[in-house]
């Protein structure tokens, strides 16, 4: 009876967990670095690390056969860079002097700037 009951109550929960048009995923993912620069240089100070991983999106059923499921990731992949304040100001003059870096202290690079890669360890 213990067994039934326990099986039963595993059905209904996976049930009503498929039922789920929305759903979110969280976990970590595990992030290896092959890295050669465009002179054809490696290099080997890269570190394996892991970061979170965070998923949202919506599922529906086309037909009883076929689904579709739509959603949006973000991974972090947790690149290291090592540098001096001085050498901050000296490679990236343009952020420092930018409205934004001054105001807020803030700036962002959508892809990692060449001249930053000396610095990735």
């Amino acid at each position: 009876m213990k067994y039934f009951l326990t099986g039963l109550l595993f059905i209904l929960v996976c049930s009503v967990s498929f039922g789920q048009e929305t759903y979110l995923s969280v976990g970590r993912n595990f992030t290896t670095y092959d890295f050669t620069n465009s002179s054809g240089e490696s290099n080997l100070d890269l570190q394996n690390s892991s970061g979170a991983s965070y998923e949202v999106g919506y599922a529906m059923k086309i037909n009883p056969k076929l689904g579709l499921a739509i959603g949006v990731t973000l991974n972090q992949y947790n690149a290291t860079y090592k540098m001096t304040k001085r050498e901050f100001y000296q490679t990236f003059y343009n952020v420092v002097s930018s409205k934004s870096y001054k105001e807020k202290g803030n700036y962002n690079y959508p892809i990692t700037p060449n001249q930053a890669l000396k610095y990735l360890i």
